[in-house]
């Protein structure tokens, strides 16, 4: 009876796990798709357009750190008066889920004799309606630079506008837009469905258990 109980509470817990699951890269900037966006001054990978603004060469991209603009303080990151630009296609979200944040790397807990890297990010609905800009600070180390800022909510973005805020040392580059599920898996679903069978089935026993006693 107990055995059976912990094994119906260890698959609601599997399965409740999975449906709250953590934002997932939605789009990854890291990934060889964006190889051929270096030195570009925009780029186009399924729908989504990185376009570098007040830049001596263009875009920026590795495989470690993402997207970055080209000149400035250091040559692979956001920085000064430099903006970058990520633009989705009408209708992205239908076929890939809504956006709710974006991932960085290379922002670091202290900068040149500063006190925490920071930047800022204006934010656009389909439609071209304003979010909002959210402000990103530095405060805890990573070793490289790592941080994930999230919206609040999953929306369907248009476009968002990276930039620094103009002090020596502040930069960072973008990682990926990350989403959350907002529709559990299949299997999931399937596996809480049957946690709670069983559930109801220890529990219908012991019922009938105390009725016959």
């Amino acid at each position: 009876m107990i055995k059976s109980r912990i094994i119906c509470l260890a698959s609601l817990l599997f399965a409740f796990g999975n449906v709250f699951a953590d934002p997932i890269i939605a789009v990854d900037f890291r990934g060889s798709d964006w190889d051929a966006a270096d030195h570009s001054d925009s780029f186009t990978v399924d729908g989504v357009t990185a376009t570098a603004q007040n830049s001596n060469d263009g875009l920026y991209h590795d495989n470690v750190d993402g997207l970055g603009i080209r000149g400035g303080a250091d040559n692979d990151e956001i920085d000064g008066d430099e903006l970058l630009s990520i633009t989705l296609a009408d209708g992205y979200y239908d076929s890939h889920g809504l956006i709710d944040g974006f991932f960085l790397t290379d922002l670091f807990q202290a900068p040149d004799g500063g006190d925490g890297e920071s930047g800022w990010v204006d934010v656009f609905l389909a439609g071209n309606a304003f979010l909002g800009r959210f402000d990103f600070h530095m405060t805890e180390a990573s070793a490289n630079g790592e941080y994930w800022v999230a919206f609040g909510g999953a929306y369907e973005i248009y476009q968002l506008i990276f930039g620094s805020d103009g002090r020596s040392g502040n930069e960072y580059s973008l990682a990926g837009l990350t989403s959350t599920p907002s529709v559990p898996e299949p299997g999931t679903m399937a596996l809480l469905g049957l946690g709670l069978l069983m559930l109801a089935v220890s529990r219908r026993r012991r019922t009938q258990g105390h009725a016959s006693a």
